[in-house]
């Protein structure tokens, strides 16, 4: 996995139109119910928007996932591994978030993870399988990735996790993954291809 760099995740152009199909998504999926949905990026919090429902408010940030197509795995960052030792949380583990929204960068489709069952999930699975059976049997991958530009001076590290086991426990958890395609004019040209619905087409 390549390094993560700060600078570019924060200012690319890519994950910039992610977070703005999502804003846009998000407005039409809720279209006709009381929600309200506050954009928040200007504001540099550690989520990008609220959505407010039934009087309580509930965060969310995008998580433009260049891997999720490719592996069917969703990335769960969970520490940041300073090199003087030191250990900080990553957003998997901040209390404060309540959802992210997966997109990947062909903005083909998105997934709205209630980020407390994905939490509960890796730790479930962590407990019952030691590594090597995550790894070897049930197709995790670790994620240990030296971060780059405002963020040198540690590696994060986290996992891969399959998304079709994340989504069977949040279904017998009675939680609830939305799923929303997006339209076909926003899907992604990439290198003179284009992808719709998963297939190459002329660009």
């Amino acid at each position: 996995m390549k390094p993560a760099d700060f600078l570019t995740d924060v200012n690319d152009a890519t994950n910039k139109k992610a977070e703005e199909i999502v804003f846009r998504q998000l407005q039409s999926h809720f279209r006709g119910e009381r929600v309200e949905i506050r954009d928040l990026r200007s504001l540099n919090l550690k989520w990008d928007f609220t959505i407010v429902r039934d009087g309580r408010e509930y965060t969310l940030d995008v998580k433009c996932d260049h891997y999720i197509e490719a592996t069917q795995r969703v990335a769960f960052e969970m520490y940041h591994i300073h090199d003087n030792g030191g250990i900080e949380p990553s957003w998997g583990l901040n209390p404060r978030l309540d959802f992210i929204a997966v997109i990947p960068d062909t903005f083909r489709f998105i997934k709205i993870l209630p980020l407390h069952y994905v939490r509960s999930y890796v730790c479930m699975m962590q407990k019952l399988y030691p590594t090597e059976s995550l790894l070897e049997h049930r197709h995790w991958k670790e994620i240990m990735a030296k971060n780059r530009g405002l963020g040198s001076g540690w590696m994060t590290y986290g996992w891969a996790v399959p998304l079709s086991g994340l989504e069977r426990y949040c279904e017998a958890t009675e939680a609830s993954i939305t799923s929303i395609d997006t339209p076909q004019h926003l899907h992604q040209r990439t290198g003179g291809r284009l992808l719709i619905n998963g297939k190459e087409v002329a660009a």
